[in-house]
Formats: structure tokens, C-alpha cells, sequence
């Protein structure tokens, strides 16, 4: 008989040999990833190659999600940058939105197979939430941070390292100090915060549905909010780190 498991790390389904690449291990994290990123382009692609004066619902809602994120953005980082960084922050957005809602959709998480681990039947899920694996978050977190830290450079050139390394006083490099450790804690601080209500959200339902399936509905909802909302946070913290870090240095 198999167990079905809960795995904190994403499961391999199976491995592609790549030209001059080698053997690739494919999860199923990656999987549902490259699922999602064909059928949302597809579904974008199709909207805005039929863009009508009168639109239909579909326009609409693209339309209400690329003027909220750009009104909000704009607000944080000014007219300039978010005409610059708006197809990448609704991109991230999008992904991450649809890559938890996917979390969601029956047999994710539950089709499967098995297989022998330490001993022991287990199934392997074939699907799984894109952001409910810390790769994911991981990747993500490191492509806001290298945004943050592009911006930062091209904006103030060199002196933005004296955010950084001020040597003008003890108290001015200890400052520095802690401004140091606190960029490169985004990373952690960005993945965990994806990756743990996510996942937290999948463990959560899983349980229920072994448990009491009819109080899954109320729950699904919740799922539903909090992949939104984790977008949208995740996207308004990387835009608000811009903002710091496009600041002239002489105003520290």
C-alpha cells in the first residue's frame, strides 16, 4: 500500500538528457512551472493580438490587472521606472498568481505514482504548486534582487556603495554594516515568506481532505486570497526596494 507524503523539497518525476547540457532532473514543481508559463502566455497571447475597442471580459480583466499594478507601482517608483519595470512586475506577478492558484486545481498534489524511498512505498505527486517549492521562491528572490541592486548602481554609480562601506565615522560604518546584512537577508526573507505560506496553504488543505472534505470549500477560498495577496506583496516589496535603492546617498 502506498503513503501519500508531505515533501518540503519538489519530488523528480523523471530526467531529460539535453544537448550540451547532460542530464537534467525534472520535478514536479518544474513541471506544473512550465504548464502554467504555456497556457498563461497562450491565454495573454490570444487577448492582446484581439484587443477591441468594446473589450470583452477577458480584456477587462487583463486591462484592470496591468492599470492596478502600474497606478500602485507608479505611486512607489515614480512614472519613469514603472513604464521601465512594468512588464517585469506583471510577470512576476502572473507567475506567481497562477503558479499557486495551480496548487489548487484537483490532482495536484495527489496524481501520482509510486515509488520506493528508504524502504517504503510512497506516491509521487506529478504536480505541484510552482511556488510551493523553494527553488521557485529562491529564483524569484534572486531575480527582484539583482533588479534592486541594477537600479541602485545605475542611479547612483559607485556611491551607492556607501550605503554599504562609509567609513566617514564608527557610527556611519555600523550603520553601513546592518544596511549590508540587511539587502542580502531579502533573499531569505523574499523566499520564505512565498514559499512558506504556500506551501503552509497546500499541508493545510491536504489534511483537511483526509480528514473532513467538506469544509475544503471555505478553505479553497482562503488559498485563493493568499495566492493573491502573496503576489501582490511580493511585487509591491520589490518595487518598494527600488525605491531605496534609487535614492541618492547623500540623503542617508
Amino acid at each position: 500500500m502506498s503513503d501519500f507524503h508531505i515533501s518540503i523539497v519538489a519530488e523528480e518525476i523523471t530526467k531529460l538528457n539535453l544537448p550540451l547540457i547532460g542530464e537534467v532532473s525534472v520535478t514536479n514543481s518544474m513541471f506544473t512551472g512550465w504548464i502554467v508559463t504555456i497556457v498563461v502566455s497562450l491565454i495573454l497571447l490570444s487577448i492582446v493580438s484581439t484587443l477591441q475597442k468594446k473589450p470583452n471580459w477577458a480584456q477587462n480583466m487583463y486591462e484592470s490587472i496591468y492599470l492596478f499594478l502600474y497606478n500602485t507601482v507608479k505611486d512607489v517608483i515614480g512614472v519613469n521606472l514603472a513604464e521601465k519595470l512594468l512588464p517585469l512586475f506583471l510577470t512576476i506577478f502572473l507567475f506567481i498568481l497562477f503558479g499557486s492558484w495551480a496548487g489548487l486545481l484537483p490532482g495536484v498534489g495527489t496524481l501520482g505514482f509510486s515509488q520506493i524511498e528508504h524502504g517504503k512505498q510512497v506516491s509521487v505527486p506529478i504536480f505541484r504548486a510552482v511556488t510551493a517549492d523553494i527553488n521557485t521562491a529562491i529564483a524569484l528572490a534572486l531575480i527582484a534582487f539583482l533588479v534592486i541592486e541594477y537600479y541602485g548602481f545605475k542611479e547612483n554609480g559607485l556611491g551607492y556603495l556607501k550605503k554599504f562601506f562609509n567609513f566617514s565615522s564608527p557610527v556611519n560604518f555600523i550603520v553601513g554594516f546592518f544596511e549590508l546584512i540587511s539587502e542580502l537577508m531579502r533573499l531569505i526573507t523574499f523566499s520564505f515568506r512565498l514559499f512558506g505560506n504556500i506551501f503552509a496553504g497546500e499541508v493545510i488543505l491536504s489534511v483537511i481532505m483526509s480528514l473532513a472534505a467538506f469544509l475544503v470549500l471555505p478553505f479553497l477560498a482562503f488559498e485563493v486570497f493568499v495566492g493573491l495577496i502573496q503576489a501582490f506583496v511580493f511585487v509591491m516589496l520589490t518595487a518598494a526596494f527600488i525605491n531605496l535603492a534609487v535614492e541618492k546617498q547623500e540623503h542617508h
